[in-house]
């Protein structure tokens, strides 16, 4: 196995290339397991903004726990032995919506970084997609907004970003937790009717 650029985060990793299936396999620190199809590929490199969009998603699974090996499609979904195929729209369509919601995942992010709340949690520069960020200038507004509303607090450091999280962040978490847990119920009983 070798070593290249992650498609995604350009972030170096494990990686493979399948010449009968036209696949690239990477084992990326950041977005986990995934592999693109070259099709795929050529699109997302036309469309920047969408490659970024998928870094982020896998980004936040990866974060969160959720290691599924993914395989980026342009048109097929479902699973390929232990592959779960997703298409770039399906992957796009799981970004959040809007800023708001955006400072929100980034937040539930980093709860899943720490194990205590009195930890310092550091990202280093070219690490910064956890935060829906794709670059040190976009973390740094990220973690800005956030900070404005008293969720976090940021310190830079020469390689990297110290983040702790604040009370109003730990209060925002808890009822980011509640809508969701709410929500499921919602679904569930609306599914039982």
């Amino acid at each position: 196995m070798n070593t290249q650029a992650s498609f995604l985060t350009e972030i170096v990793c494990k990686y493979q290339h399948d010449p009968s299936t036209k696949t690239d396999y990477f084992w990326d620190d950041i977005c986990g397991t995934y592999s693109i199809t070259n099709n795929a590929s050529r699109e997302l490199n036309e469309n920047i903004e969408n490659k970024r969009k998928i870094a982020n998603v896998l980004a936040q699974r990866k974060c969160r726990g959720f290691e599924t090996p993914i395989k980026i499609t342009l048109d097929r979904s479902g699973n390929e032995d232990d592959w779960v195929l997703e298409t770039i729209n399906n992957l796009v369509s799981q970004y959040p919506a809007s800023p708001i919601e955006i400072f929100d995942e980034a937040l539930v992010n980093l709860s899943y970084l720490i194990k205590h709340p009195s930890e310092t949690i550091t990202i280093p520069r070219n690490e910064a997609w956890q935060l829906y960020s794709y670059d040190f200038v976009s973390a740094s507004y990220i973690l800005r907004q956030s900070e404005e509303l008293q969720y976090i607090k940021s310190f830079d450091t020469i390689s990297s970003k110290d983040i702790t999280i604040e009370a109003k962040g730990w209060e925002k978490l808890s009822e980011l937790r509640r809508s969701l847990s709410k929500d499921k119920k919602t679904s569930f009983c609306s599914n039982v009717v």
